[in-house]
């Protein structure tokens, strides 16, 4: 990948005071004495605010290019000296990450809202059929095998709950075990694909290379793909660059074929 360079720099002060000092002979930090005022924690990696004032030097401002965050690695340079500002939760870094999404295949958003929608029309027909069953109850008192003994619930809730376990049968639960086993069917044929199967001299000990599902609630998601972007060489092919012509004082050399190379 490519390697972009930011270019930090040390205060003035202390340039001054540690300059000829070498990793090695680093123990008379503990001679300096100075305070470092820095902003509160933000998840703002772009700006920084802060000062920094050491004994016997005027105080001075620090930004963005004296703030090393975590992970960052040093260039042209074999050491610096820092003082932590922010640890734990309190750093840039962390306050920046993000819990990872979970991957959801169109099917599957479809299939949960479907059933969401489900379930809100089963509680609004148990929600109408316990109102009509108040309404005439008193037509069917006279049918003892109609009503329990004792109800413990309100008799408007323990109704409701009872005609929604009744239709509780307009839930498709096998629905998810038997997509469930398609996309389990569907990733053993992907990885058993002869026409996907990748098989070349010196690569992987000659074994060759299968496709691999990592998902495999993705799998429905192949059917529908319309684009494919690629940025540049090396993210979907082998970064190989083959010399096919070249022009060397006016005399052409090479053509344009299928075999890899120019010949010599």
């Amino acid at each position: 990948g490519e390697t972009n360079l930011k270019l930090k720099t040390a205060p003035a002060a202390t340039q001054s005071m540690l300059a000829g000092i070498s990793p090695n002979s680093l123990g008379g930090l503990s001679a300096l004495s100075g305070k470092v005022v820095a902003e509160p924690p933000s998840a703002n990696i772009h700006d920084f605010n802060g000062s920094i004032d050491m004994e016997g030097a005027a105080a001075e401002s620090l930004g963005a290019k004296q703030l090393l965050m975590r992970g960052t690695v040093l260039r042209n340079t074999s050491f610096c000296v820092g003082v932590v500002v922010y640890t734990g939760a309190d750093t840039r870094m962390v306050r920046n990450s993000r819990p990872a999404p979970m991957k959801q295949s169109s099917l599957e958003v479809i299939t949960n809202g479907a059933m969401v929608v489900i379930l809100i029309v089963q509680g609004v027909l148990a929600l109408i059929s316990a109102i009509w069953h108040c309404v005439f109850q008193t037509e069917l008192d006279g049918h003892w095998y109609l009503f329990p003994e004792k109800i413990i619930l309100p008799e408007g809730v323990g109704w409701w709950l009872t005609f929604f376990t009744l239709y509780s049968n307009l839930m498709p639960i096998s629905l998810y075990p038997t997509v469930e086993f398609c996309n389990a069917f569907q990733c053993y044929f992907i990885a058993n694909d002869r026409k996907m199967f990748f098989k070349q001299k010196g690569f992987n000990n000659d074994a060759g290379f299968p496709a691999i599902a990592r998902s495999s609630n993705l799998c429905a998601e192949l059917g529908q793909v319309s684009y494919m972007f690629s940025d540049k060489t090396g993210t979907l092919t082998q970064n190989d660059m083959e010399l096919k012509r070249v022009s060397i004082a006016g005399q052409k050399y090479g053509t344009f074929n299928g075999e890899a190379g120019a010949p010599g």
